[in-house]
């Protein structure tokens, strides 16, 4: 039998890097096992997640914080960041007291159908310019990230879509969506600053969820030119639809 935080390990790294909402997926298995995850847990889940993510990345970071002090503000990538990080720092301060209490199957549910129908249609009547990503656009997706806070739309479905709906490519749109939550990832540890001394104990563990997250990176880069989002949209469509069919 599978040691249960093994299970959970397994599941934040592979659905944390797909389009899928890994916040709605590991509450439904706290749902299925009748249990609860601590906070120490979720801070080890995510510094995996996180670290994974500055392996991959690592050129990119190095070289955007060298552009930001050859290069003009405005074109930094550090900037663009801050501007797709923006609106949902700030909306999640002002709601993150009631974000526990949308953690239920009609929410989850009807948020993980809306968000695959978006998806998909995002990835197929998207803008097809293929346009760079401007500040203005890092603006857009960064309202398109706030709806995220919502359990079940996914953070990194939401950029896609909204990236995808302003024309970029599936593959930059997923790159945009990676590099995206890294400053996401980093505030969510830094809010809970005060649970990481208890979680250093289990820090043996990161190593193997930083593993499998950064081979999902990987496998997300390969099966989307193949595939497109089209699949994980169906999927979370099944997945919302089983949910509400609980209740009813």
């Amino acid at each position: 039998m599978i040691h249960y935080p093994v299970l959970i390990a397994i599941i934040q790294s592979v659905s944390e890097f797909l389009p899928i909402s890994s916040s709605a997926h590991l509450t439904i298995f706290s749902w299925l096992t009748d249990s609860t995850i601590p906070m120490t847990h979720k801070i080890m889940l995510h510094l995996g997640s996180l670290l994974a993510l500055m392996i991959y990345y690592r050129h990119f970071i190095f070289s955007s914080f060298l552009d930001f002090f050859s290069t003009k503000i405005t074109q930094t990538w550090i900037l663009k960041l801050i501007l797709i990080s923006l609106p949902g720092v700030i909306a999640g301060l002002l709601l993150n007291q009631y974000m526990m209490s949308l953690h239920v199957p009609l929410v989850i549910g009807a948020a993980s159908i809306v968000g695959g129908i978006l998806l998909i249609f995002a990835d197929l009547y998207g803008r097809k310019n293929d346009l760079p990503l401007s500040n203005f656009h890092a603006i857009i997706i960064g309202f398109f990230q706030v709806f995220a806070l919502i359990p079940g739309m996914s953070r990194m479905g939401m950029v896609i879509t909204g990236a995808r709906f302003l024309g970029l490519k599936r593959e930059d749109a997923t790159h945009l969506a990676f590099i995206s939550a890294i400053p996401m990832i980093a505030g969510a540890i830094f809010l809970n600053f005060h649970d990481i001394p208890k979680t250093l104990p289990m820090l043996t563990s990161t190593g193997g969820i930083t593993l499998v997250s950064y081979g999902m990176i990987y496998l997300m880069l390969f099966l989307v030119p193949k595939i497109g989002y089209i699949w994980f949209g169906v999927y979370r469509i099944i997945l919302g639809g089983s949910l509400l069919c609980t209740i009813l």
